[in-house]
Formats: structure tokens, sequence, C-alpha cells
């Protein structure tokens, strides 16, 4: 099983008050078919394991102390049917992004842990993943602009706008709604039938 690990906030860094805020760990897990599971891990505590231990004539610390960290699940959520290999974490802390092996770069609202979008933008597996600083992204004026690259010598560029996969497919249903009416509305009033009086209720 691989497994990847990334680090993030579950709010802005830049925001006034943060000592409310937790710091979450994200870790990727998959067989080698796959499917895909991001786990969302809330990083409870540290400590520490270790000591320092004198040096030599010059003060010099030899044993150094590793600091441990206690971490709890608290969410998972399958991202891809296929292996997944790649992790990143945008530097606000509102996107997880994931490299499949099928070519295609998911998407998670690290805050919901729903899936935000799928782009299938590489022929090839992705074979690394970033999120551009926010300078870049605000040159965009996108929230958040993700890069992938692939074995397909191919670079793509993903922004990342303010509007879920929900609110992005609910819009389309909507529109082509819109336009089935107005079609059959043009082909009512051509072919010379007269339209049923609307009922106000």
């Amino acid at each position: 099983m691989d497994v990847a690990f990334a680090l993030g906030l579950d709010a802005p860094p830049d925001l006034p008050d943060k000592a409310d805020h937790a710091f979450y760990m994200y870790s990727l897990q998959c067989g080698k078919k796959g499917p895909a599971q991001l786990i969302k891990w809330r990083l409870v505590a540290t400590s520490t394991a270790g000591k320092a231990a004198p040096g030599d004539a010059k003060g010099a610390v030899t044993v150094p102390v590793v600091v441990v960290v206690h971490a709890a699940q608290e969410a998972a959520q399958t991202v891809c049917n296929a292996p997944a290999k790649r992790l990143a974490v945008s530097a606000t802390g509102l996107f997880v992004a994931c490299g499949c092996s099928d070519g295609a770069a998911v998407v998670v609202n690290a805050l919901t842990m729903r899936r935000y979008g799928r782009y299938l933008c590489h022929d090839l597996p992705v074979t690394g993943l970033a999120f551009a600083p926010d300078s870049v992204a605000a040159v965009q004026d996108v929230p958040a602009l993700l890069t992938t690259v692939s074995a397909d010598c191919r670079i793509a560029a993903i922004p990342l706008g303010g509007v879920s996969l929900f609110m992005q497919t609910a819009t389309r249903v909507l529109l082509l709604f819109i336009v089935l009416i107005l079609m059959l509305v043009t082909l009512a009033l051509l072919s010379g039938f007269a339209l049923p009086p609307l009922k106000i209720i």
C-alpha cells in the first residue's frame, strides 16, 4: 500500500484569530490497483522523544530531539478508483489535490472533504502536482491555481474558482432546461400552435 502525506491548516493562515484553528494532516492511501482514499487527520498533541546530550568541547549537540506528532482520524473520502500517489495542499488550506494514475487530478474541499472537481488533463499517470504561490493565483484572479505534470511530457495549469462541482453541474442543468423551454416555445410559435394560458396559483 502506498501512502503520501501533506500538512495544512483548516482555514486561511491570514485570519486575525488563529488560536482556534488546528493543523490537519492528509494521507493518501491506495493499493496497487486502487481505489485511492484521502484521509484527514487532526493533529491533537506533540511530544518529544530523546534528549539533548553533551557534545564535544565546542558544546555541539550530538543527539537530536525528535518531535512526535499524535493525530486522530477525522474523515475519509474515496477520490478515485485508480491508484493515486501524489498529494498537495493549497497554501490557504482550502483545497487538497490528488494525482491519479489515470491522468486525472482530483481536487477536494479540505473543510468538508467533498470532491470539488475531477480534471482529466493527462494521457499518462500524474507524476507530480503542486499549488502555485498565492501571488500567481492572484494574477489569474482565482483563489488557487493547481499545476500538474505527467510522463506524457505535458504540464497543466488548473484554475480553481469559488464554485463547487455541485454548483457547476446544477448551473449547467438549469441552463440546459432554459434552452429546452425556449426551443419548445419557438417551435410552437413557428408551427402556429397557440400556447396554453398560464395559470397563476
